[in-house]
This record gives structure tokens, sequence and C-alpha cells, in this order.
């Protein structure tokens, strides 16, 4: 939950959004399991907190998978922790590869997402020779260049957020 407040904070202190619809984000992800289903962060026309509405005009859609990921090796991701960071990126951008585990059969399912800001966020963690930001980058260079290289963009600030079909990655220290 640190992550995701941090992750919130930056929003709002680089005035990507407003302190109010900060303020009741931090309320919604406060309210919700740690271990619910679904996104991280999300903030809609349809965010609710019990019955009271926390979305208001004005307040931007925003989509965001929060990662507490530590690289296994020097600066590479593990190879279930790519699995995991490329199964929410696929998510984000609307396009999920879901697998049956009784019938071992993979489909590609599919969710609108084309009206949110979309946000991986990263625990920015670099000790002992290990560093998240190399193992991100490792990740968009790797064998899906292709794929994850041009629909990942790293966040700098809140001009660099121009395009609802990008997921802008972030880095957050707590």
């Amino acid at each position: 939950m640190k992550v995701t407040q941090a992750f919130i904070d930056k929003l709002q202190e680089d005035e990507f959004i407003s302190p109010d619809q900060a303020t009741r984000m931090k309320e919604v992800v406060n309210g919700t399991s740690a271990n619910a289903n679904g996104y991280d962060v999300r903030h809609d026309e349809e965010t609710k907190l019990g019955e009271v509405k926390k979305f208001v005009n004005g307040d931007k859609n925003i989509l965001a998978e929060v990662k507490c990921n530590l690289p296994v090796n020097k600066n590479t991701f593990g190879s279930d922790q790519k699995k995991g960071i490329k199964k929410d990126i696929d998510g984000l951008l609307g396009s999920v590869l879901a697998t049956t585990m009784d019938t071992k059969s993979t489909k590609k399912t599919s969710s609108d997402t084309s009206e949110y800001y979309k946000f991986m966020v990263f625990l920015n963690y670099d000790e002992e020779g290990k560093s998240v930001v190399e193992s991100v980058e490792n990740l968009k260079e790797g064998k899906d260049k292709a794929i994850y290289n041009d629909k990942m963009v790293n966040y700098v600030n809140k001009d660099s957020v121009n395009s609802k079909d990008k997921v802008y990655i972030v880095f957050v220290e707590i």
C-alpha cells in the first residue's frame, strides 16, 4: 500500500491530478483489500467506496498496476516475474492473455482501457548490485521488444503523459 500511496502522491506533486482527486483515490485504495481482484488503482466514473461516489467531473481516468518485484539476478527479473509484469502490461493495454488451469488452454480476452491513462508502478530498488530500473529497461529491450518497447514509456512528469495508448512506467521510493 505504501508504494501505491507514493504513486498517487507523485501524480499529485507533479500536478497530473488535483489534490482532491488524490485524496479520493487514496480513500478508495485504503478501503480496498490488498488481495482484491482487478487493477491496483482504478479511478473512473464507477469508482465508489461503499455507496459513496469518488469520481467527480474533471477527474482523470487512471488505471495502475503496482509491482514490488526485486530482480532475482543482477539486473534481470526472473521468469515468473517477467510473466506477471507482461500480463499486467497486457491488461493495462486492454488485452489479457488468460490461461485456464484445468484445460491448459490459453485464450485472449480484452477489456476497454482506451479512455484511461495507464501506469505500471515499480518500487525503485537499487542495492546489492540489483536495479529495478535496469531490470525494467532489460525487459523492454528483451525478446518481446517489438511488442513492449514502444508501448512502455518512462514517466518523467505530467508533460510526459500525452497518450492513452501507452503504459507509463513510474519508479517510486518509499
